[in-house]
């Protein structure tokens, strides 16, 4: 199931957010375009003292409000004619052991009762149950996706490069300002795979359901769920702290990666509670550390649907939350409402055209998730590749009147 982004407001990390915004007043940042709008790079480094990766900060005066709005985004600045950017990736595979198995399930409360059953989600192991070899091993399948390898591609038969599939978003997003569609690029790069970590969960923190039991999985295997909580405060207070000596910082991005467990709310007997993959910030001891924890999904035909959203959204709202002027849920989905965040993937959820297929080299047929164009939050003339407000087409406009 597609995030909603993990709701952790932290006041410090917001307070620099504001101090980068602040900046762009008082910077050098050359002539704004589009009108009513202004930006500024802030290279890889310390910035007042706390160490960043490579970004830049707009303010723009939003035709959908006529209000001004701030936000920070990893990469170079495409407004400044800036090349090429790289942003060091760590991928971390996850392998949790679960020691709860669902036995009944009420879907009128959405709770179920579980006994003691081992169950062990290994993104580095075969799945043949799901998936055909040589193609079985979902880490494999991850570092060989577009998400990581370059491919042909196009939007609505503009060619946007042979890239990485969030490279050739961010550069579709801004197509039309001067020299993006010659030389602007953000890859995640270099690409570097790190050894498993083992979670062994709590008995009452993780299930697993075979599909027999609550009917509730369609999949060819069982599928897990992780307290999202308790997951988070493992990854910050034991698992981030113990990467900074393979290189991962506050400079580079992490992505954590599951096989078929998701993490969920709490506590997690309580199927009405979402399930979802998430991207914030580190916060102790390192303030802007960005990282995504999501899943490949053996089942056919989802994969690296929800990696993709939630790479994408990190890397365009990395210390959020980035705001914009109020806009609707297209698709209603996953619940009726408003928004004010730039979270580029919500909001195509719920509509069956954003899974998009792509076949790679591997002879595996990918299916990464469309995204929403900057234009399509802020309003006005699309900066985007054809005039379009998302990167496959189906969104023509933006995305209208305010939410109330």
């Amino acid at each position: 199931m597609e995030s909603r982004g993990l709701a952790k407001q932290l006041v410090h990390i917001s307070a620099l957010a504001v101090l980068i915004s602040t900046n762009l007043a008082v910077g050098a940042s050359g002539p704004p375009s589009p009108p009513g709008m202004s930006t500024q790079a802030i290279p890889s480094g310390s910035f007042h003292g706390v160490e960043i990766p490579p970004l830049w900060i707009y303010d723009i005066e939003a035709p959908r409000d006529g209000l001004h709005h701030s936000g920070v985004i990893v990469g170079q600045d495409p407004f400044t004619g800036a090349g090429p950017q790289e942003v060091p990736t760590y991928i971390v595979p996850l392998v949790v052991v679960v020691h709860s198995m669902v036995q009944t399930y009420d879907p009128k409360t959405g709770l179920v009762t579980t006994v003691p059953g081992l169950w062990v989600f290994d993104p580095t192991a075969p799945n043949p149950a799901c998936l055909s070899s040589p193609n079985d091993i979902p880490i494999q399948l991850v570092e060989q996706s577009p998400l990581f390898q370059n491919v042909p591609l196009s939007f609505g038969g503009t060619n946007v490069g042979s890239t990485q599939y969030f490279d050739a978003f961010e550069r579709a997003s801004f197509w039309r300002v001067p020299g993006v569609s010659v030389s602007y690029h953000v890859m995640l790069n270099p690409a570097v795979t790190l050894a498993p970590i083992v979670i062994d969960a709590p008995a009452n923190e993780a299930l697993w359901e075979p599909a027999i039991i609550t009917g509730l999985s369609s999949k060819c295997a069982p599928a897990g769920y992780i307290d999202a909580n308790w997951l988070d405060s493992y990854l910050n207070g034991t698992v981030l702290p113990s990467l900074t000596a393979q290189g991962v910082s506050p400079s580079s991005f992490t992505l954590f990666v599951f096989a078929d467990i998701t993490p969920a709310g709490s506590p997690v007997t309580n199927y009405n509670l979402p399930f979802f993959s998430y991207h914030t910030t580190h916060a102790q001891p390192l303030l802007t550390q960005m990282y995504a924890v999501t899943t490949f999904d053996s089942e056919q035909g989802t994969d690296i649907e929800v990696m993709t959203h939630e790479i994408a959204e990190a890397m365009n709202d990395p210390l959020g939350p980035n705001k914009t002027p109020p806009w609707a849920f297209p698709a209603g989905y996953p619940f009726p409402g408003c928004s004010s965040s730039y979270e580029v993937g919500d909001p195509l959820n719920g509509i069956p055209t954003r899974r998009i297929p792509i076949t790679m080299q591997n002879g595996y047929t990918y299916h990464v998730q469309e995204l929403a164009f900057f234009s399509w939050f802020f309003g006005g003339p699309s900066l985007g590749v054809n005039g379009w407000f998302s990167n496959y087409g189906t969104f023509t406009s933006d995305a209208g009147a305010l939410c109330p």
